[in-house]
């Protein structure tokens, strides 16, 4: 086999080229991996805070109950850029304008990593929650232990 001056160096070349590529998606999918993980935390927090909002509709402090949840999850209005909206009733959705029904947005930036050497330094994660408290006009039954059952 005869080797010709012009291909010496071609594999190394190749090979630097395919890294480059390797690295760029291996980047990606740690950053994409992060956004995610973020996202599940941050929609965790909101759940819990539509949660605890649904449980003040009768109260009275349905957003200072929402955003003090909120925060003992880590998540706490203003800072960091974290956006938290508290609507009761909510003003999107099946359940728009049904007011035992409380809405909750939790927005962040969350900082890249890899996507930074592609002009990206941040990603805005947004999750949304409805809760309803559920409760009911009956939720303890008493029977008369003097009464026998009609069932045995």
């Amino acid at each position: 086999m005869k080797r010709y001056r012009n291909d010496a160096g071609q594999a190394l070349l190749m090979m630097a080229l395919s890294m480059v590529v390797l690295c760029g998606f291996a980047g990606l999918g740690i950053d994409m991996g992060y956004l995610r993980y973020m996202r599940r935390h941050m929609q965790a927090a909101t759940d819990s805070a539509a949660l605890a909002g649904a449980a003040e509709v009768g109260y009275g402090a349905v957003t200072s109950a929402a955003q003090a949840d909120a925060a003992t999850n880590g998540f706490t209005n203003g800072v960091n850029g974290t956006t938290i909206t508290v609507n009761n009733p909510p003003t999107s959705g099946p359940n728009q304008g049904n007011s035992v029904y409380v809405e909750v947005s939790l927005s962040q930036p969350q900082p890249t990593f890899f996507m930074k050497l592609l002009g990206v330094k941040s990603e805005m994660v947004s999750t949304r929650s409805v809760a309803y408290s559920g409760v009911s006009g009956a939720c303890i039954y008493a029977l008369d232990p003097s009464q026998s059952s009609a069932f045995v």
